[in-house]
C-alpha cells in the first residue's frame, strides 16, 4: 500500500497536511463558539517551521507573505524526508483576501521522480480546479466561499472571549475530499513556552484530527509556534538565520544519511518458521476495527490487546441490500463502468447457490488477471482505475483498485481492507487487498499473490468501501504487532510499530 493511501495525501503532504492542516474530518462538540473578528492582522515577512521527529531534524516549511493591495501572497516551501520515498518538497502560492477568503492557490509536490500540480482559481462561491492528475479539470460550487485555513491561526490569536475549555471550529476548503472541511480547536489556557532557547507567551490549543487531540501553541501575532501533526512530527518556529541553515544542512543530505518518517512496520521476531497467531497491542474494541474476517479469526481480547489467528478460514454474517448497494457503488476512483474492467462472466443475475460458489470462479478468475497483467513498480500518484488498467503497474493499492473495479463490473459487491504484510526480510509493511460478497460472506483475496489466498503472514485491519480511508491514521504510531506467545506475554520483548 503506498504512502498516499495511508494517509490520504502525503504526495501532498506540505498542502495537505502541514501548511493547511487538513482536518480529516473531525469530531467536534456541539456546544461551540465563533471569532468576531473577520479582518484578520496580517504582516509582510517570513516565518521558518522545523520538523522533528524523535529529536532528528526531518523537513521544514518556509512561509513568506507579500501584501499585494487589499490581498495578501502567502509562499511556502516544504521538504520533508518520506522513508521509503525520498524527500518530498512541495511549493504553494496562494492569494488570500483579508478575511481568509481565498482567490487562487497553485501547488506542485516532486516526490519520487514525479511532479504533480493542482490549481484552484475562486470565483465566489465556485471554485475551478485543474490537476495533472488524469488531466482532472472540475467545478465545485460550494454554500459559501472557501477559505485557507492559514487565516485560522491569527483569527485565534486575536479573539479575546476565550474561556478554558472553549471550543472554536472554522470551516475552510478540503482538497482532500474537494469540499468544505473543519478545524476544530480546544482552548486550553495561555502559558509559557520555550522555543529553541527563547520564552515566549503563546495561546494553548488542542486541535481534534481524526480521533487524535494534537496540541497547538499560537502567539500573540498569530504565528504558530509549536504544533503537533500526525506521525508524532512537532513543528517549530524557528529564527530566519536559523531556519534558512537548517534547511541548507537538510537538503545536502546523503539520501542514505536522511532521517525521516518511516512508515513501515518492522518485526524483530518474524523468522523462516512463520507463525499465524499474532498478539496487536495498541488497540482496543473501542476502536471498531473488523478484526474477524473469513481468512482471520479474532481469538480473545486481552489486557495486552487482541489476539488473532491468520490461518483459519470462518463464516461471517449476511449481507443487506443497503450494505450491497453501498459495496457496489462507484467511486471517481473507481470508474468500474469502463467496459475495461469486464475480467470475468457477468455474474448479476447469477443465481448464486446457498455457498456462494458460483460466483467464486469468477471472482477468483478477475484477481488471477489483474495478477497476471500488472506489474509491480513505485506509483505515487493517485490515479483512476483505468489509467492504472492501461499502464499495467502499481503496488499492492493498484492492483486492489483495478481488481475492486473489475469485481463490481462484473455485479460483485466489493471493497478494500486494510492491515499490515510481512516482506521477505520479515519486516511487517503497510498493505492492502480486496474482499468480494460471495452470496453468504465476504471473502479475502490478495490481487499481489500469484494463488490470490491471503497469506498467513498478512494481518487485517479494517474494511472500507474506498481505496483511501484516513482511518489508518488512528492506528498509525500505537500498534504493535508480535507473533503471541502465552507464556511470554508479559515480557515486554521487542515489538513491531508503524514508526
Amino acid at each position: 500500500m503506498k504512502v498516499f493511501d495511508v494517509i490520504g495525501g502525503l504526495v501532498v503532504l506540505g498542502w495537505l497536511a502541514l501548511v493547511i492542516n487538513v482536518g480529516w474530518k473531525a469530531y467536534a462538540p456541539e456546544s461551540t463558539i465563533s471569532v468576531k473578528a473577520q479582518e484578520v492582522q496580517l504582516v509582510e515577512g517570513e516565518s521558518w517551521m522545523i520538523l522533528r521527529r524523535a529529536d532528528e531534524e526531518i523537513g521544514f516549511v518556509h512561509e513568506t507573505r507579500t501584501s499585494l493591495g487589499a490581498d495578501w501572497l502567502f509562499e511556502y516551501e516544504l521538504f520533508v524526508s518520506v522513508k521509503p520515498l525520498g524527500a518530498v518538497r512541495s511549493t504553494i502560492k496562494s492569494t488570500m483576501g483579508p478575511d481568509g477568503t481565498i482567490r487562487k492557490v497553485n501547488a506542485s509536490t516532486h516526490v519520487a521522480k514525479k511532479k504533480i500540480s493542482l490549481d484552484a482559481k475562486v470565483e465566489g462561491n465556485k471554485v475551478v480546479l485543474t490537476s495533472n492528475l488524469d488531466q482532472m479539470n472540475r467545478t465545485l460550487n460550494l454554500k459559501k466561499a472557501p477559505k485557507l485555513s492559514t487565516h485560522v491561526y491569527r483569527a485565534l490569536a486575536m479573539a479575546d472571549e476565550f474561556e478554558p475549555g472553549d471550543v472554536y471550529k472554522e470551516d475552510f476548503f478540503d482538497a482532500t475530499s474537494l469540499g468544505m472541511n473543519q478545524l476544530v480547536f480546544e482552548f486550553i489556557g495561555t502559558t509559557t513556552v520555550q522555543v529553541y532557547g527563547e520564552k515566549i507567551q503563546a495561546r494553548h490549543f488542542r486541535q481534534r484530527v481524526s480521533g487524535n487531540e494534537l496540541d497547538v501553541y499560537i502567539d500573540n501575532e498569530g504565528q504558530v509556534v509549536i504544533q503537533e501533526f500526525p506521525f508524532e512530527i512537532i513543528a517549530t518556529r524557528v529564527t530566519p538565520t536559523l531556519g534558512k541553515a537548517r534547511a541548507w544542512a537538510m537538503r545536502n543530505v546523503k539520501k542514505e544519511d536522511r532521517k525521516g518518517i518511516d512508515l513501515e512496520l518492522g518485526s524483530a521476531f518474524f523468522n523462516q518458521t512463520t507463525p499465524s497467531r499474532f498478539l496487536i497491542s495498541g488497540i482496543s474494541e473501542n476502536d471498531d476495527l473488523s478484526l474477524a474476517s473469513h481468512s482471520q479469526t479474532l481469538i480473545e481480547w486481552t489486557k495486552e490487546g487482541a489476539v488473532i489467528d491468520t490461518a483459519s478460514m470462518n463464516s461471517l454474517t449476511t449481507l443487506s441490500p443497503e450494505e450491497e448497494a453501498l459495496a457496489l457503488a462507484a467511486t471517481t476512483r473507481i470508474d468500474f463502468n469502463d467496459k475495461a474492467f469486464t475480467l470475468g462472466k457477468n455474474a448479476s443475475g447469477t443465481k448464486q447457490s446457498a455457498s456462494g460458489m458460483a460466483v467464486v470462479p469468477i471472482a477468483r478468475s478477475i484477481v488471477r488477471k489483474v495478477y497476471d497483467k500488472m506489474k509491480v513498480s513505485s506509483v505515487v500518484a493517485p490515479l483512476p482505475a483505468s489509467v492504472i488498467w492501461s499502464s499495467g503497474e502499481g503496488d499492492c493499492t493498484e492492483f486492489s483498485l483495478v481488481s475492486v473495479a473489475a469485481l463490481r463490473r462484473s455485479g460483485l459487491p466489493a471493497r478494500f481492507v486494510y492491515g499490515v504484510k510481512a516482506d521477505g526480510a520479515g519486516k511487517f509493511v503497510s498493505h492492502q487487498w480486496i474482499e468480494f460478497w460471495d452470496g453468504k460472506r465476504f471473502m479475502e483475496l490478495d490481487p499481489t499473490e500469484k494463488s490470490g489466498e491471503v497469506q498467513p503472514n498478512t494481518i487485517r485491519f479494517f474494511s472500507s468501501l474506498l481505496p483511501e480511508s484516513p482511518r489508518i491514521l488512528n492506528l498509525l504510531g500505537r500498534v504493535k504487532v508480535n507473533p503471541y506467545k502465552p507464556d511470554l506475554q508479559n515480557s515486554k520483548g521487542q515489538s513491531a510499530d508503524f514508526n
